[in-house]
């Protein structure tokens, strides 16, 4: 089982930036309220007015998504023909990348052209800090359609499989630094891949 914490105020007073995650959850289109299996991810609620240390047993359960809530096979028959298909749910996807802080949520600041209204709307995005260049604060947005591929990428390896994710994206090779430890790691053929060269790391 894996549990997974944010620090949200049960007063709703949002002092701690990782409590932002929760609203992101809600804008995932649902609350998942999963009973009786035991579930794969667990995301908690830190109460408010608790130490760190005393709140790492005592958080409350707020949603439970099993692996088989995020993709599932379905089958039939019909006229004699058989088929099968796969599903896959992007928000209960999206809600287990916030919890595991793959994604984070912000704003669209930095649409300068578009109106103040809609620069307040969510970006979702992947965080990719010092993965092209050293002691750079960075982040790849989301696509919707991208949340399946990057959920696979993250499932295949946690550790470097979202940043996979951000140099396919934008065709760009790590730091090299960074191409080193993964190469090493060797779940990863950048030869195969065939990512185009680093623009971004002076």
């Amino acid at each position: 089982m894996k549990e997974c914490w944010i620090n949200v105020y049960e007063d709703g007073m949002f002092g701690n930036p990782l409590a932002r995650r929760e609203d992101a959850i809600d804008a995932a289109d649902e609350l998942f309220n999963i009973f009786g299996q035991a579930p794969v991810y667990r995301i908690h609620v830190r109460p408010d007015k608790m130490s760190y240390t005393d709140i790492e047993n005592k958080g409350k359960i707020i949603a439970a998504i099993e692996k088989i809530d995020i993709r599932w096979n379905t089958s039939k028959i019909d006229n004699n023909v058989f088929e099968a298909s796969i599903n896959f749910d992007a928000a209960k996807a999206l809600a287990v990348l916030l919890a595991h802080e793959v994604v984070f949520v912000n704003n669209n600041w930095w649409r300068k052209s578009w109106s103040e209204e809609d620069q307040k709307s969510i970006a979702v995005c992947v965080n990719c800090n010092d993965v092209f260049a050293w002691a750079c604060s960075d982040a790849e947005r989301l696509p919707y359609d991208e949340i399946e591929s990057l959920y696979i990428h993250w499932e295949l390896d946690p550790e470097w499989g979202p940043a996979i994710w951000c140099m396919k994206r934008r065709n760009q090779m790590p730091q090299k630094p960074v191409e080193d430890i993964i190469r090493k790691i060797g779940k990863w053929d950048f030869d195969f891949l065939q990512i185009g060269a680093n623009t971004q790391d002076g």
